[in-house]
């Protein structure tokens, strides 16, 4: 990597965050034109050496440079002789990127002995956020770290579909680690009421910890002050789930 193409390399970047348009559809093309490799290169001096505005520039840009880079920082995040360091890199800008198809290599190196590495790798696959990551998340829920157990409740919550939900409930109603408990309740704040409510009355019923964060969350969603008995609560559900009353009908005159 001459300076010279470092150089070229680092203008066009800092054209892909260019206002106008046209000056970053051209200079990502123009990136498309440069040897993926020297791509790649330039990025791993950029992410291990470069100045703060220079990685802030090239992070902005990583999306839009995922099929260039995509199988390098997939194979570097799999070579054993690579520098843990480097590894790291590429775990992170596979996240960044948004990249699908290394889903599989990011989850299983959440496992990996190296800590920084698998650190890296279960925040990557989180900031992908993908429906297909699903099963690789309910692993992960058994790992050993309670850091990587959080992150795996966070990405069930963003997911969001039915199984996760499912999971996500039985977490919370259940024993055991409240950290997650806790995690998922904050994760779930912000859900529809119809998938909501009927929970944070179950906690109100089962989970004294989270019983008061419950409550918190029934009176702000609901806009309602019913006290702190769950039979009270549990009749208003009944009557939120099942909508108000049909109009009455209007005879034709």
């Amino acid at each position: 990597m001459s300076d010279d193409v470092m150089n070229d390399l680092n203008m066009l970047v800092y054209a892909m965050a260019d206002p106008d348009s046209r000056v970053r559809d051209g200079a990502v093309s123009r990136m498309r034109d440069r040897a993926p490799e020297e791509v790649f290169g330039f990025t791993m001096r950029v992410m291990v050496a470069g100045d703060a505005e220079q990685v802030r520039a090239l992070n902005s840009a990583l999306p839009r440079l995922s099929d260039l880079l995509e199988p390098f920082m997939v194979e570097t995040l799999r070579t054993e002789i690579e520098a843990s360091q480097h590894r790291r890199i590429a775990a992170f800008c596979l996240g960044r990127m948004g990249a699908h198809r290394a889903i599989d290599v990011l989850a299983d190196h959440a496992w990996h002995e190296d800590a920084s590495i698998a650190h890296a790798s279960v925040d990557a696959l989180y900031a992908i956020a993908s429906l297909a990551a699903e099963p690789h998340w309910l692993k992960l829920l058994e790992h050993p770290e309670s850091y990587f157990r959080v992150q795996s409740v966070r990405a069930l919550a963003v997911i969001g579909s039915p199984g996760a939900f499912a999971r996500l409930r039985q977490i919370i109603l259940g024993e055991g680690d409240e950290t997650m408990q806790s995690a998922a309740l904050a994760m779930l704040a912000d859900y529809p009421g119809d998938q909501l409510f009927p929970l944070l009355v179950e906690i109100l019923e089962v989970n004294a910890p989270l019983r008061t964060h419950a409550l918190q969350l029934l009176r702000a969603r609901s806009g309602r002050e019913l006290g702190a008995r769950p039979s009270d609560w549990r009749a208003w559900v009944k009557a939120f789930l099942a909508g108000p009353p049909p109009s009455p009908i209007t005879p034709a005159p």
